[in-house]
């Protein structure tokens, strides 16, 4: 099975639009006529300037608006396509996009901004890393608040703006639902099936295949040295065998894209081990032969 591709550079490609973009729109006169012909107009896009469904979300309103939209695509976004994939990333963010968009034309409402794009990433980290630190601006938070605050804050200015609001949270339920029907992962409706799924089968006992700390530290690194394309050592390969021998045959897998034993879904499933044998099944590095 192949491994998704992990190269990072739509992500980075959105950092530097957005660094062109604003640089244009502060520049006079020039500026201000390709902030027009980018921003989403309904009457505009009714008469065939589809474009602007899409390149809304590239203009800012000011520095801290760039700013903001820098540190989220500089720490979030660049991961998650290295997580998921450049085409799973370029689709998750073309329905959050063109969601909000298609909503603004409906509600002829002219829209700027990468508003919806962005509290969608972090909701979504938020759910794969909760427990992660990261430093927004120079203040240390975890993923888990952070994205938090920013439902909160976005649903609160979503009903504070009526059709603008609308078309906002039209954006992010589109990349919110496109993540869950995909990925089938809403993590705390899927433990608590799993579990009540066990209890029945298994009253009394212990959930089969759940790994120790140390395993999962163990097979976090597998990964990274997979994933940086380092061959992999006998001992890790029989790491790996073994943990699969281990899981539980019965635990659905969910896809490949899915996996990191960096998050807080994976480790505890049953199914742990079966999944990190496909994720370096794909493309075994060249290394000793057990």
């Amino acid at each position: 099975m192949a491994v998704p591709n992990r190269c990072h550079h739509v992500a980075w490609m959105f950092l530097g639009l957005y660094v062109v973009v604003a640089t244009l729109g502060w520049s006079g006169q020039a500026g201000a006529a390709a902030r027009d012909a980018l921003m989403l107009k309904p009457a505009a896009v009714m008469d065939g300037q589809v474009w602007r469904l899409a390149t809304y979300f590239l203009l800012t309103d000011g520095v801290l608006d760039l700013l903001g939209n820098l540190l989220i695509f500089l720490f979030l976004a660049v991961r998650l396509e290295r997580i998921w994939g450049t085409r799973r990333f370029v689709s998750l963010m073309a329905f959050t996009v063109l969601g909000g968009g298609i909503a603004a034309t409906l509600v002829r409402y002219e829209l700027v901004g990468s508003w919806a794009p962005w509290v969608t990433l972090v909701a979504i980290y938020g759910l794969l890393f909760p427990e992660e630190i990261i430093y927004f601006f120079v203040f240390p938070m975890r993923v888990r608040t952070l994205a938090i605050l920013s439902v909160l804050i976005a649903f609160a200015v979503c009903v504070s703006r009526g059709a603008a609001g609308a078309a906002y949270f039209a954006g992010m339920m589109s990349g919110v639902g496109y993540y869950f029907a995909t990925t089938k992962t809403i993590p705390w409706l899927r433990r608590a099936r799993r579990t009540v799924a066990e209890a029945a089968v298994h009253p009394i006992s212990t959930v089969k295949g759940v790994v120790s700390a140390r395993a999962v530290e163990h097979a976090a690194r597998i990964v990274r040295d997979f994933d940086a394309k380092r061959p992999l050592t006998i001992e890790d390969r029989r790491f790996v065998e073994d943990l699969a021998e281990r899981a539980d045959p019965a635990t659905p897998m969910c896809a490949p894209y899915s996996f990191s034993p960096a998050n807080t879904i994976c480790p505890p499933c049953a199914a742990f081990g079966r999944c990190l044998k496909r994720h370096v099944e794909g493309d075994f590095p060249t290394g000793p032969e057990l």
